[in-house]
């Protein structure tokens, strides 16, 4: 009998990733960002390369996935999002609800409410509205919010029918987004009873939850809701400093820089109330304002007076003083808050070990200051603490519903992939590089530091999470203060003020760091002491601080080998420790990887597994003469070659309710002119003078001599069927894809009464051929007339490629499309 397994899906927006939880204690058997394997950064596509590498690595160990869980919950975002939204609006309170309870319901089918077009929903949301009795303007504010906040429900809803259609024997279930944050923190803590904190931009609607767990579960003390968001304002302060989202770091780096001179006057802006709630207080500098108008939702924007101040700054911009001071007037206001935070969700809970995660906890500053100042016993901070571990924790959450509970802390989180020594040897063999095996390759990097040189390590399986812990990681000698520009100039190839995080042998941490815990994740930035500002300079930032390393010869034995033969040859138990990329790349996770990275950067030496890698012993084959973006394009042409299904082209940041909106405020509410009843077998033909214009709703171009382009994310035809067929159909189109050069594939979603049916894949040059999909007969029963909706991948204009005028964003185009019964069979069948 197979083992049960869970599979987690990151699938809310960026950070996109999969685990493999065992259902029978809930330890993680493997889990792995997307970006490792696409190389994008924070990448928002659905993860289709790491739910196959779960699934072939289940097959492996004897695992059946029985379930899969989703880190995000559609019904729980109506609840939360939308349907305070609708009250406001609403002043009959029995009426409101009512409404929300028809969404609810309505949600579970998949079909996008349009503000300009027809759809099913569309169609019954209207008659909904209409039962309100609201004034015009009222009105036409709830279609607003509905445009966007229900329709975001619906993309949701959508992700849980592909992952149907990909696992028809597995129970799918949807977890809200911070308690999946939640378990995944609580499981990997160690302590039977903490207090659990979520702070990051955004779930469903909550943007800070306290829970008090014990083994009874997770139990919801407070929370707060969006937007009062300690993360999203951060965010806009990362864009005001001409940053952009995932590089909240940078910011946090740039503090060490300044003074916090305009901290009295930006921080009224938030407050925490005695239940522990965040709240945002508008003031002279920031203001809540809607991203898109009459939406109702909400960001965070720098007013004229904030501007005059600190002018925001582009991307490519020198950064003045004036920047760094605002990093650190920011940054000091959100230790401040987390702090504040920390005390009320302890008091409410009673219980004093605390446990952080959220994309906020990954602010080292914050974490150590609420470590010495919040009244915690003890504090766990998990590793993957951004949406990348929410994966995990929607797994364990499933798992502690069938009973399961927490059986020990985890003090490493190497989870990813691996590469074997034959893999190895064959990658460099292959490749033609010469390489050694040292008897002891640890004394030989350690040798190597000691010199001078800088040496990339890759061994073992990958982190999960943003921070390399020695399996896949550039070393340094600290020693030397001039390493640190060394490796922002010269390897890494980014911002100078950007500091370096030291590993530290365990039991020596107090000679070099006043920090009294355990910090085996780098995620608590401490003071150093005046031993290392002497003795390690180049790992000592602007400040006075280090984002330290724990490392002990139990839980990460190789690499503290490393160290200690390093320590035993210098006298300094300590090494810089920085990720293995350049700027732009995210952390290699392949042996392949590792060579090109190594061949692209000026490293010395590279230690892979056991084979020792010299630079110099192999000048023919360096990689630094190639463009930053051409090597970068080598792992991502490689991901795409690997998973070309049509899911790896799914960007959940951008298929999101915003395609689906009007393209003006105003509608038409004209009724859709009828339709002559579709002849099964007959051909509609898309050409100019074809019939097709009988059947389009929205998202089509002009008809053209030899057919019509999709214009935008979405078009959808409406097909009237004049005899009920019996049984299933089967949809025949004669179709290509505008696939410029640039791109390996476009990709077609084809969706019918609401069901995924088809994923269509376009390659670059193909001419239009036949493209099939079965609409099944429960389907074809759903809904008449047939609806059939093409949701396209990633929709380009000619214009915005530099190859034409055309401003139209094309995607596929179709010659013509035939409707028959499955049992008639076509001559290519």
């Amino acid at each position: 009998m197979s083992k049960k397994a869970v599979l987690g899906i990151s699938a809310f927006a960026h950070d996109t990733a999969s685990c493999l939880v065992d259902m029978g204690d809930g330890k993680v058997l493997y889990a792995l960002a997307e970006e490792r394997l696409s190389n994008l950064k924070h990448d928002s596509r659905f993860p289709i390369g790491s739910v196959r590498q779960a699934l072939d690595l289940a097959e492996q160990h004897g695992y059946a996935v029985t379930d899969v869980a989703l880190n995000t919950d559609p019904a729980h975002f109506i609840a939360g999002r939308l349907a305070p939204l609708i009250r406001n609006l609403v002043p009959d309170r029995e009426k409101a609800d009512s409404l929300i309870d028809d969404l609810l319901s309505l949600h579970r089918f998949p079909d996008y409410y349009l503000l300009s077009g027809y759809s099913f929903a569309t169609a019954h949301i209207e008659r909904l509205v209409a039962r309100l009795g609201l004034s015009s303007p009222a009105a036409e504010k709830l279609r607003g919010r509905l445009s966007w906040h229900y329709n975001w429900a619906v993309k949701y809803q959508f992700i849980r029918h592909y992952c149907r259609e990909l696992f028809p024997h597995a129970t799918i279930h949807s977890v809200p987004h911070h308690l999946a944050h939640a378990a995944s923190a609580y499981f990997a803590s160690g302590f039977s009873e903490a207090t659990v904190l979520v702070v990051d931009g955004q779930g469903e609607h909550e943007s800070v939850s306290a829970y008090c767990a014990d083994q009874a579960g997770l139990g919801l003390v407070s929370s707060s809701t969006y937007p009062s968001s300690l993360g999203l304002f951060y965010l806009t302060c990362t864009e005001h400093l001409g940053f952009s989202l995932g590089d909240e770091y940078k910011v946090m780096g740039m503090a060490a820089y300044g003074r916090p001179t305009l901290f009295e006057a930006i921080s009224s802006f938030m407050r925490v109330t005695e239940k522990g709630e965040l709240h945002f207080c508008e003031n002279e500098y920031f203001i809540l304002d809607e991203l898109r108008a009459n939406t109702g939702h909400a960001i965070v924007r720098a007013t004229p007076a904030l501007c005059a101040l600190v002018p925001q700054r582009e991307a490519t911009a020198q950064i003045g003083q004036n920047h760094f001071d605002f990093a650190a007037s920011i940054q000091l206001l959100t230790e401040n808050i987390g702090v504040e935070l920390a005390r009320r969700a302890i008091a409410r809970t009673g219980k004093s070990p605390l446990v952080m995660t959220g994309g906020v906890a990954l602010n080292g500053l914050m974490n150590e200051r609420i470590r010495r100042e919040s009244g915690c016993g003890d504090i766990f901070i998990y590793p993957a603490a951004g949406d990348d571990g929410t994966a995990v924790g929607a797994a364990q959450s499933v798992a502690m519903q069938s009973g399961v509970r927490p059986m020990g802390g985890i003090r490493t989180c190497f989870y990813g992939n691996a590469s074997s020594d034959a893999g190895i040897a064959r990658e460099l063999e292959q490749r033609g590089i010469r390489s050694t095996q040292p008897d002891d390759i640890h004394a030989t990097i350690a040798e190597a530091l000691t010199r001078g040189k800088i040496v990339a390590r890759f061994v073992g399986n990958s982190e999960f999470g943003p921070r390399a812990l020695g399996n896949r990681s550039i070393l340094a000698d600290p020693r030397d203060v001039r390493m640190r520009d060394i490796l922002n100039v010269r390897i890494k190839h980014r911002e100078s003020f950007r500091p370096f995080a030291p590993a530290c042998l365990r039991e020596r941490i107090d000679e070099y760091f006043e920090l009294d815990a355990d910090a085996p994740f780098m995620l608590l930035i401490c003071q150093a002491t005046d031993l290392a500002r002497r003795q390690i300079p180049a790992a000592v930032h602007q400040d006075g601080t280090a984002r330290v390393q724990s490392v002990d010869g139990e839980s990460n034995p190789e690499f503290y080998r490393v160290i200690h033969e390093f320590g035993r040859r210098t006298g300094v138990p300590v090494l810089i420790n920085t990720s293995f990329n350049v700027n732009g790349e995210t952390i290699v996770d392949t042996a392949a990887d590792a060579i090109e990275s190594f061949l692209f950067m000026d490293i010395d030496y590279l230690a892979i597994n056991g084979y020792w890698v010299a630079k110099e012993e192999n000048p023919g084959h360096s990689l630094s003469s190639i463009p930053h973006d051409d090597y970068l394009a080598l792992r991502r042409t490689r991901y795409e070659h690997r998973y070309p299904e049509a899911l790896s082209s799914l960007d959940l940041a951008r298929f999101h309710a915003s395609f689906f909106s009007a393209q003006s405020a105003s509608r038409s509410r004209s009724a859709v002119r009828p339709r002559s009843p579709y002849r099964m077998g007959e051909k509609i033909a898309f050409r100019g003078s074809g019939q097709s214009d009988d059947y389009k709703l929205a998202g089509w171009s002009d008809p053209e001599p030899w057919g019509t382009w999709t214009d935008g994310p979405a078009a959808s035809l409406e097909i009237p069927i004049g005899f009920d067929p019996q049984g299933a159909v089967r949809m025949t189109c004669v179709a290509s894809g505008f696939v410029p050069p640039s791109r390996a594939q476009q990709v077609a979603h084809v969706v019918v009464n609401g069901e995924v049916v088809g994923h269509w894949t376009f390659k670059p040059g193909e001419a239009s051929q036949p493209r099939h999909a079965i609409i099944p007969a429960d389907v074809v029963a759903r809904q008449t007339p047939l609806r059939i909706d093409f949701l396209i991948g990633d929709p380009t204009a000619p214009l915005d490629l530099g190859l034409s005028e055309d401003s139209r964003r094309l995607g596929i185009g179709i010659v013509d499309l035939t409707l028959t019964p499955l049992t008639q069979r076509t001559a290519r069948d």
